[in-house]
């Protein structure tokens, strides 16, 4: 059978549109990163030294737009600055009031905490768009913004003091995955096809 290039370009299109579709009801991870620089770093960056990390993970597909927490029944989040974890179970502001937002960020999607009312509307503790309260003690706040908020945080308690910028950035689904080695494994095919025939 002769290798058909139109075929395997639709073969891929299809490939691309299913893998979509099954990111779209699959989980999404974000993956954060924090450092200790106060306000220094440009939006949307963080710089050296990178004191924490973390998870946010959605139950389903998350695009681009702004989702309020009480919509993603069963999300989970996990932050770790030294011996300290925040998780889902420390959140001290209502869920209700808290959002987050999705932005294109390059190649991946980049998550930022926002309120879903005005700035200042979400009675935590701290006053930020989500706080978390680890142990009793130490406070994990993310800065309170509106939609298309930035990327401040802060971290103090008896132990810790914290404060500069985080980044969260998507993590590629396994579907993703797949359709990248597909694509790559097309590709070569049709590299060997014509190489076979220029060589004939």
């Amino acid at each position: 059978m002769r290798f058909n290039p139109a075929l395997a370009v639709a073969v891929l299109s299809l490939a691309v549109v299913a893998a979509a579709s099954a990111n779209a009801a699959t989980a999404a991870t974000f993956n954060f990163r924090f450092d200790d620089n106060g306000p220094g770093e440009p939006d949307g960056t963080i710089g050296t030294p990178k004191v924490g990390t973390g998870t946010f993970i959605s139950p389903v597909g998350l695009g681009i737009g702004e989702y309020a927490l009480s919509s993603l029944a069963g999300f989970s989040l996990s932050f770790t600055f030294g011996a300290d974890t925040y998780s889902t179970s420390d959140a001290a502001t209502p869920i209700d009031g808290v959002a987050v937002d999705i932005t294109q960020a390059g190649s991946q999607e980049r998550l930022v905490f926002t309120e879903t009312a005005s700035p200042d509307a979400d009675g935590g503790p701290a006053g930020g768009s989500l706080d978390l309260v680890h142990a009793g003690s130490e406070l994990l706040t993310f800065e309170p913004t509106y939609a298309g908020g930035h990327n401040l945080y802060a971290e103090f308690g008896p132990t810790n003091f914290n404060f500069g910028n985080y980044l969260a950035l998507s993590v590629p689904e396994p579907t993703t995955w797949a359709t990248m080695l597909l694509g790559l494994g097309l590709a070569g095919v049709m590299l060997r096809r014509r190489n076979a025939i220029a060589a004939a």
